[in-house]
């Protein structure tokens, strides 16, 4: 998933704003006999009476299916759905609900075996939501109330996925009121650019020594990098860093200067390893220059 910076307003849906990619024609087929439609890597339409939006990430290697089903719940409703979830224990799954709805998020080996998968798992998933009395088509996701035809229209939701949703006017004008005060409240929130970086340090020390202990055993692993960076980005905004550009700046470039630096001191341990082993008495960095 992508890092969020600032959030966006809603706004009029413009198709041509849609970001087009390549759908797989497995699960192409599976969103055509559903009645979406498709175009590019996403769907959209009315999926057994929710409005569904679909989207086809192959680079994300977390949720590359993410579907949005459309729909108002009250909280004791979203509980109640929840609790169903969980006991369904599906695999490779995942779900959090949004301000318009609940966003899924569903991983497999291959696009096949997700398109063989899906009609069950959407289909037990949206019985889940009408058994417990969410709202779908014809109902305001925000605000619950039944939609009139003079009252409501198609908006995108760009810090979701570029969802399409239709939704209340004045419901709509609420929300975007909402994200302005918290974009303001986000510009001027101090950066906390030395929190951050001691964060990210501590990310990529970690790394470092993931990579000094695999190398002994024998391997040579990525995941020291991605460790880096992983917990350098989290322990960046535990420590009061703030999500932005620079964040993602001082990250990278710790993280590369603490894995590549286990390199070497890898190489200072091993040198010494070596001139032990042939008598010589000397420190490791003599040795190693």
């Amino acid at each position: 998933m992508h890092l969020t910076i600032h959030k966006t307003s809603v706004s009029t849906y413009n198709k041509a704003t849609e970001q087009r990619g390549k759908m797989n024609k497995h699960i192409k087929q599976y969103c055509e006999e559903k009645g979406l439609t498709v175009d590019g890597n996403t769907a959209y339409g009315t999926l057994n009476g929710f409005e569904t939006n679909f989207r086809l990430d192959n680079l994300d290697n977390y949720n590359p299916l993410k579907f949005h089903i459309n729909c108002y719940t009250t909280d004791e409703q979203k509980r109640n759905i929840e609790s169903e979830l969980r006991k369904k224990a599906f695999k490779f799954f995942r779900w959090q609900f949004t301000r318009y709805g609940i966003f899924i998020g569903v991983n497999y080996f291959t696009n096949k075996s997700a398109a063989k998968r899906l009609p069950s798992l959407m289909d037990e998933t949206i019985e889940i939501l009408k058994s417990n009395g969410a709202l779908g088509t014809g109902y305001c996701p925000i605000c619950g109330k039944e939609l009139t035809a003079d009252a409501n229209r198609s908006y995108s939701i760009d810090e979701i996925y570029r969802l399409k949703v239709t939704a209340d006017d004045e419901c709509v004008n609420d929300v975007n009121k909402v994200i302005e005060a918290e974009n303001v409240d986000y510009n001027n929130a101090p950066n906390n650019y030395a929190q951050g970086f001691l964060g990210a340090l501590l990310g990529g020390l970690a790394g470092a020594l993931i990579a000094i202990v695999l190398s002994f055993a024998g391997y040579v692993a990525t995941i020291s990098s991605l460790v880096a960076c992983g917990l350098g980005s989290f322990l960046y905004v535990k420590f009061g860093g703030k999500r932005n550009k620079m964040m993602i700046v001082i990250v990278t470039i710790t993280s590369l200067i603490c894995v590549v630096s286990s390199m070497f001191v890898i190489y200072i341990i091993l040198s010494a390893q070596a001139a032990k082993e042939a008598g010589l008495i000397m420190t490791g960095l003599e040795a190693f220059t």
